[in-house]
């Protein structure tokens, strides 16, 4: 019987504190007596939300930022699992002492990426070369476009030979991609490489692992499961402004919903008769930020910013270089704040429906957020957070 519900999201560009949003809400919820199911609806394993619990310090990639508390995760069907980086990240979790058990549910239509997807975006951002988009080298986009052709789910690959064959297809479409993008000299650089051909032979065996850590749901028993749980915590991934319906930011945007669309067509099939809220979080740092290329908000350099803070999770890498850093224009964020809270009207209930904002990384750079309540009076309340190791107040 679902009682409370929170809805996570970043207003901006991504980076903006979902992580810490999340395990505060699950904390809060547990704190009340609730059992909380924290919902990965969007995206994947290119997701990096930061939480530290009792002076451990984690980034979440592939599960719910509410493993600390124990909290169990649901990968809906528009996450896209990545069976290398779970398994890298459950073995993680196991050396800190958290062990995530059969706390990890999967719906059946999650797709699958494989090894050949990665290469395939490692190589043409290689091609790109000073023209890269920034992505991060998961193969999220190149998933989506290979199952256009080579179709098939995680509810596909309990079967042994159903693995094998899929692979099989796969590679084809791997090389017939490689001829029609003419990157036959990254492939060469790739199959040369010793690692990257154990990636591959390995791949099963993590695979394998995965389905031995997970539990499917089915697309029938998904009303029934989440209606089990009293509280649902929906952590999105993300920002408003890379969704991939801003046709605005096209195309340096990110393939899924990173907004209300995956919740609301959740929500819109459970019974919510005896829903006492739906709490809609949108968080945002006092300034902007944002990965790779494309625009970028009122840019600025980092020391217009703080010149000597330092963010331990966004470090530069090859793939997205190093952070942009922008400052926050209150009306833009409220704009598009309320035009993505105002499709949850289409649940009709909206008198328990309400808004509310965190504001993260207050201690770096002065702005005043009660600014956002003169400017819009429709929101609930301002969370606030000075520091990633500090409570939300």
């Amino acid at each position: 019987m679902i009682k409370n519900i929170a809805v996570i999201t970043g207003a901006n560009y991504g980076d903006e504190g979902k992580g810490l949003g999340t395990y505060q809400f699950c904390e809060s919820f547990i704190k009340k007596g609730l059992n909380p199911l924290v919902i990965c609806h969007n995206g994947g394993a290119q997701r990096g939300h930061t939480v530290i619990h009792e002076r451990t310090r984690h980034v979440f990639r592939h599960v719910g930022s509410g493993s600390f508390l124990d909290c169990p995760t649901y990968l809906s069907e528009d996450f896209i699992l990545n069976p290398i980086i779970f398994r890298e990240e459950y073995e993680q979790l196991l050396e800190m002492g958290i062990e995530l058990g059969n706390k990890v549910f999967v719906s059946e239509k999650c797709l699958v990426t494989t090894p050949y997807e990665m290469f395939l975006n490692d190589m043409k951002e290689r091609k790109r070369n000073k023209l890269k988009h920034g992505s991060c080298g998961l193969g999220i986009f190149e998933t989506i476009q290979r199952n256009k052709e080579v179709n098939f789910a995680i509810g596909d690959l309990y079967i042994s030979t159903t693995k094998f064959g899929i692979m099989s297809k796969i590679n084809k479409y791997f090389n017939k991609c490689v001829e029609e993008e003419n990157l036959f000299e990254y492939k060469k650089d790739y199959m040369s490489d010793p690692m990257l051909t154990d990636i591959i032979n390995t791949y099963f065996e993590d695979l394998n692992f995965m389905l031995s850590k997970i539990q499917i749901i089915n697309s029938e028993d998904e009303k029934y499961f989440l209606e089990r749980y009293d509280s649902l915590i929906f952590e999105g991934a993300q920002g408003l402004l890379l969704d991939q319906n801003n046709k605005e930011g096209f195309p340096h945007l990110t393939p899924s919903n990173t907004g209300a669309d995956n919740p609301i067509n959740i929500l819109s099939n459970l019974d919510l008769s005896n829903l006492d809220w739906i709490e809609v979080c949108y968080i945002t740092r006092t300034y902007l930020t944002r990965h790779g290329a494309g625009h970028l908000e009122n840019e600025c350099s980092k020391e217009e910013v703080n010149s000597i803070m330092y963010d331990k999770t966004n470090v530069p890498n090859e793939y997205q270089d190093t952070l942009r850093y922008g400052l926050l224009d209150i009306e833009k964020l409220i704009k598009r704040v309320n035009k993505d809270f105002k499709k949850y009207e289409s649940l009709n209930c909206n008198d328990k429906v309400f808004k509310t904002y965190l504001m993260t990384h207050m201690n770096e750079y002065g702005i005043n957020p009660f600014k956002i309540l003169e400017k819009d009076s429709d929101i609930e309340e301002i969370h606030m957070s000075f520091d990633e190791n500090l409570q939300v107040i």
